[in-house]
């Protein structure tokens, strides 16, 4: 009984012998090989390539270098925060909410911790206000990254139930 299927090597020497036909002539290669460079891209599209390439890598190199300067900013407010230091910590905290806001975009999970950071900070300044207000972007941003049912809402309304309770609202 005969296979249906032919064996690999059988396949890959069909292949091979195709493209070898195809191929072999000189002519052939020359005439692809002309087709290949007569199509060149004008100076003005070889610019605007590279600088497309250059800003693609610097934005791979330089999301390490933000997401390093958010750590050290993030550290730096919890620190004074640790101490009773609200004011540089709240200085610390703004400064992290820019930078993840700039550098790693404004749907980012970094720029949503650091708001939530920052509302901690406003509420232990008394600032409850502000504090709500900062509550309030979490939540909305929390609703555009997973939806109204997702679980990253529980910090945020344990968050306002404290700010609310110690608001007197």
């Amino acid at each position: 009984a005969g296979s249906a299927l032919a064996a690999p090597s059988a396949i890959r020497a069909d292949l091979f012998s195709t493209w070898r036909d195809e191929c072999a002539s000189a002519e052939t290669w020359r005439a692809t090989w002309t087709d290949l460079i007569a199509v060149r891209p004008s100076r003005r599209a070889l610019v605007a390539t590279a600088a497309a390439m250059a800003a693609a890598v610097l934005s791979w190199c330089t999301k390490p270098l933000a997401r390093w300067r958010l750590g050290r900013l993030n550290r730096l407010s919890h620190a004074c925060y640790a101490q009773k230091r609200y004011d540089e910590s709240l200085a610390a905290a703004v400064s992290a909410c820019e930078l993840a806001r700039a550098q790693l975009g404004d749907e980012s999970a970094a720029h949503a911790r650091a708001l939530l950071h920052l509302a901690g900070v406003y509420a232990a300044m008394r600032r409850h206000n502000e504090a709500a207000q900062t509550l309030a972007q979490c939540e909305e941003l929390a609703c555009r990254r997973h939806g109204d049912d997702a679980l990253e809402h529980v910090p945020i309304c344990h968050a306002k139930a404290e700010v609310f309770e110690t608001a007197g609202k």
